[in-house]
């Protein structure tokens, strides 16, 4: 048995930095997003928490921008819903 790593570098895509504004949200490169989106629960380990994330659409790189930390909305009672199996 065999394995293959593959590194595909994207910078010389583009060298537009992303831009990043957490006092005006939406006109930038960024979007809010939560790793619940697509569940039932919104709440997932006990909180539920929103995130910056590039858009998809946005054509740049994040390179060494600052990263935004994680905004706990609220926390939640602990169910089995709430995590993963």
């Amino acid at each position: 048995m065999s394995s293959t790593i593959v590194h595909i570098d994207f910078m010389s895509l583009t060298h537009k930095e992303s831009v990043l504004d957490i006092e005006d949200p939406g006109h930038d490169d960024f979007e809010i997003w939560s790793p619940s989106e697509e569940r039932q629960e919104v709440c997932l380990f006990g909180c539920q928490t929103l995130y910056h994330r590039r858009k998809c659409e946005a054509n740049c790189i994040v390179g060494k921008q600052y990263k935004a930390e994680g905004k706990v909305i609220k926390n939640c009672a602990c169910t089995p819903d709430g995590f993963e199996w």
